[in-house]
């Protein structure tokens, strides 16, 4: 697939998306938005860049501020949610 990809001779669409980014890795093909951007791995790794490493444990103990609070990030946006999913 990378080789095809590599080559131009498989084109991805942009409203196809790989399944780590639905919840549950599971893709619903009747709806696809159903779970789209919620899987645990962004959860996770959202946490890790915009808040802390240590948010992701179930015990904080992050001592010094994180990328939201020092940026003013008050809530989840699409453009954070797609910087996380395309690093």
């Amino acid at each position: 697939i990378k080789q095809k990809l590599q080559r131009g001779e498989l084109l991805v669409s942009g409203d196809e998306w790989p399944v780590f980014v639905y919840h549950g890795y599971t893709y619903d093909a009747e709806d696809p938005w159903n779970g789209a951007f919620r899987s645990q791995l962004l959860v996770k790794a959202f946490k890790f860049v915009f808040t802390s490493p240590s948010s992701v444990d179930k015990d904080p103990k992050a001592t010094r501020s994180g990328n939201a609070r020092l940026h003013d990030m008050t809530s989840v946006t699409p453009a954070s949610v797609a910087y996380i999913a395309t690093q």
